[in-house]
């Protein structure tokens, strides 16, 4: 299972703090946390990893008369080179965090995602899945030339299966032809998959629901999705 980076992030930080600039309070429980820091930033890279583990934390020559002081001298600077190492993983996973989202956002569906994405700069998460809900709704009900009802409603009425009626149009995909497993398969999924967008993302957005940053983020992607369904789709009346 992927470790979230937020988490990767966490670790990479105390570990930072507890090397305590060269004299962390335990040595040996400070390194292998900070190892495991390390080796999920750079997602266990052999060739980062070998390099992390290159420190050296003692003398490569003494004598038995050697001081204690260079020996601590030595481990302190070993510490401090680690530090280093997790400090420049840091870095990158902070750039990536922060460039990440907006640049996926901006290749969603164009109907919201200039919208969303202004939003989600802001740290706006919540605003930007409620928007782009918004935004869907209001597209779906015009291509089915509906003007009152819920999103749970017209998500209902545009890919059923069953014949449009005078009061009710429907969404069709024309590369499948009608009567076959295919053409069942996709338009249920999408009647199935149009009710999960307004009723378990629309409407608990709309009713102050916080979504996680990462759920936000799928909430996104899955009305992204079901956008490009409803613009591909053309309508059939009787």
């Amino acid at each position: 299972m992927a470790v979230p980076t937020s988490k990767i992030i966490n670790l990479l930080n105390e570990s930072i703090s507890e090397g305590n600039g060269g004299k962390p309070a335990d040595f040996d429980t400070w390194h292998a946390k900070a190892r495991l820091a390390y080796q999920y930033a750079v997602k266990n890279d052999p060739d980062e990893m070998e390099r992390f583990d290159g420190i050296s934390y003692s003398l490569s020559m003494y004598m038995l008369d050697t001081p204690q002081q260079y020996f601590d001298d030595a481990c302190a600077d070993g510490v401090r080179q680690a530090i280093a190492f997790l400090e420049a993983a840091l870095l990158r996973l902070d750039l990536e965090e922060a460039d990440g989202p907006s640049v996926r956002i901006a290749g969603l569906h164009p109907w919201f995602a200039a919208a969303a994405a202004s939003l989600w700069d802001a740290g706006q998460h919540r605003s930007a899945v409620e928007t782009a809900g918004m935004n869907v709704e209001v597209q779906l009900k015009a291509k089915l030339g509906s003007t009152s009802g819920t999103f749970a409603s017209a998500a209902l009425q545009a890919f059923n299966t069953a014949p449009p009626t005078a009061k009710e149009s429907r969404l069709r995909f024309t590369e499948f032809n009608s009567g076959t497993d295919k053409w069942t398969s996709a338009h249920e999924g999408a009647w199935y998959f149009g009710r999960g967008c307004a009723m378990r993302i629309r409407n608990l957005i709309s009713h102050g629901y916080e979504p996680a940053e990462d759920e936000a983020l799928e909430c996104l992607a899955a009305l992204s999705l079901y956008a490009r369904w409803i613009e591909q789709a053309v309508v059939e009346t009787p």
